[in-house]
């Protein structure tokens, strides 16, 4: 019998199998677990799962790593979990509060030992607000590691600056984030890497597809680099220097939004990370995270009700109606007839859209089965 698991469950179960220490993956099989629908289809899967987690469990006691030494780490909760991040404390508990009406203390510890988060809702998208500990030179070093699991294990990083020397600051957390926490900033960028039989060479594939000159100058400098025997296939922009870095040391790629005073000057950064000079509203910032994230809000309705619902789906980009279909549950998508479509991109409204209609953000759906 298929599991005929959602969208956000497949999702998951990826991040799963990137999980890079014992307490990371440990956390995210069970939010795979919690996602996973409850039925006979699926019981194989749950016992697998649970095999896992006390696998894991035994491990990590064993090594005298229990609940309370990766206890510091905040659960997702909400749709999108987001990494507030900065060098400076009053910006960021200003940003905090007014996102959430979380006011952090000045330790930005709770009592329990976790970070300070709250909910920021958006357009019906309940984001969880998680505040990272300042990153400076005089941060503890215990508190920065706790920050970098923190942030691994968020979906999107938000970074606020406001001092004089933003731009420099930016370049920190840039490289402070990399070098301590193997995380790389990057919004749409993919990278997968297979290994190759010996002698096979070294194949590079980038989308969009660059110049003969760049292609080459990339494999010679990964080929220096002692790169062999792989096949990089990169979708999105990066530059030369980070295609090494990204082979070499496999990081966490992060999508990031930065709130800056000013964003000239930032060239090198404008292809990695969404900016937004002097936000007025914090729309822009949702919208922002959402965009920076991939993904597109569509309402449902039911039939005969006139209000859609105020909780959206969270779907990638250019996904279909019957995708949307298996997310709310899978009865929609066997026993699917046709569905009508409210749109902002297609006149007259409600249009009627078979399963393979690639949904727009903000779409609403009234699906019809058989």
């Amino acid at each position: 019998m298929p599991t005929n698991l959602t969208v956000e469950a497949l999702k998951k179960k990826e991040e799963v199998e990137k999980a890079r220490t014992p307490e990371e993956k440990l956390i995210k099989l069970r939010e795979f677990l919690s996602l996973i629908p409850k039925h006979k289809g699926t019981e194989k899967l749950v016992k697998q799962v649970r095999r896992q987690i006390a696998t894991l469990e035994k491990e990590l006691r064993r090594k005298g790593k229990t609940r309370t030494g990766f206890s510091y780490l905040v659960e997702k909760t909400g749709d999108i979990q987001v990494a507030l991040i900065s060098t400076e404390y009053r910006i960021k508990s200003e940003l905090m509060e007014l996102l959430t009406e979380v006011k952090p203390s000045y330790t930005e510890i709770t009592p329990s030992g976790k970070m300070y988060a709250g909910i920021f809702k958006y357009k019906g998208v309940y984001m969880q607000i998680v505040n990272i500990p300042v990153l400076n030179k005089w941060q503890d070093e215990k508190i920065v590691r706790r920050g970098m699991a923190q942030i691994r294990n968020s979906d999107i990083a938000l970074i606020v600056l406001s001092g004089r020397d933003y731009r420099e600051d930016l370049e920190k957390i840039d490289n402070l984030l990399f070098t301590q926490g193997n995380i790389y900033l990057a919004t749409h960028l993919q990278v997968e890497i297979e290994k190759l039989p010996p002698k096979s060479g070294l194949k590079l594939i980038i989308e969009p597809k660059p110049d003969q000159n760049t292609i080459g100058e990339a494999l010679n400098s990964l080929r220096n680099s002692g790169v062999r025997d792989l096949l990089v296939n990169i979708r999105g922009k990066v530059s030369i220097a980070d295609i090494v870095d990204l082979v070499k040391c496999k990081p966490t790629i992060k999508p990031a939004v930065a709130l800056l005073p000013n964003i000239n000057g930032l060239d090198k950064y404008y292809s990695r990370i969404t900016m937004i000079e002097k936000p007025k509203t914090t729309d822009q910032i949702g919208e922002a995270i959402i965009k920076s994230l991939g993904l597109i809000r569509v309402y449902t309705k039911k039939i005969g009700i006139k209000e859609p619902s105020t909780r959206p789906l969270l779907l990638r980009e250019g996904a279909t109606v019957i995708e949307a279909a298996k997310m709310i549950h899978k009865r929609f998508a066997e026993r699917f007839s046709y569905a009508k479509i409210w749109s902002k991109k297609i006149r007259p409204s409600p249009q009627r859209v078979g399963p393979l209609y690639t949904l727009n953000d903000e779409d609403i759906i009234e699906i019809h089965m058989k």
